[in-house]
């Protein structure tokens, strides 16, 4: 039984994504962020645009040697550590994860490739959301789309949130 029913925001104007809140345990800062639904990328990634509304300066993160690529073209890439999302949906509770690390993307949210620059966005990845337990729903007829997560427990690695997790910001 799924405890938690996250909507998928899609229109022709922009990529489907989900609505979440990150906070920077490091910090305590907490920012709202739209991670694009990308069954093509692996994990959660997060744009380097996302993370300097954490007010994450790029010096206190750390150099990962593993660079991102995509259709827009190839991205360095930071870890940043200690970091917790929050997913907000239509169930009874939200979904806050616990993740040791995450890859920030350091092309300051544009792309390198061909054309046109363009803001590259944080990601949902296909890993994250098998390893959790989601379950993606799309029915393209009707535009309905979202993401059904899970109870928690030990083998999603998921927890009800408490006052010290990621709270909803205001803005």
């Amino acid at each position: 039984m799924a405890v938690l029913r996250i909507p998928i925001m899609y229109d022709r104007s922009r990529p489907p994504y989900v609505k979440a809140q990150v906070r920077w345990d490091m910090t305590g800062a907490s920012a709202s962020v739209n991670l694009v639904v990308d069954t093509g990328a692996f994990d959660i990634t997060l744009s380097m645009w996302d993370v300097q509304a954490l007010e994450v300066a790029r010096g206190r993160l750390e150099s990962s040697q593993f660079p991102v690529s995509g259709i827009g073209g190839a991205a360095d890439t930071f870890v940043m550590k200690g970091v917790s999302i929050a997913f907000v949906g239509s169930g009874i509770q939200d979904a806050v994860f616990r993740l040791g690390d995450v890859n920030v993307l350091d092309d300051s949210g544009l792309t390198s490739g061909r054309g046109l620059p363009l803001r590259i966005p944080s990601l949902l990845g296909r890993k994250f959301m098998e390893d959790h337990g989601f379950i993606l729903h799309w029915d393209f007829a009707r535009r309905i789309a979202y993401i059904d997560i899970a109870e928690p427990g030990q083998r999603h690695g998921w927890r009800l949130p408490t006052t010290s997790g990621p709270s909803r910001s205001t803005s």
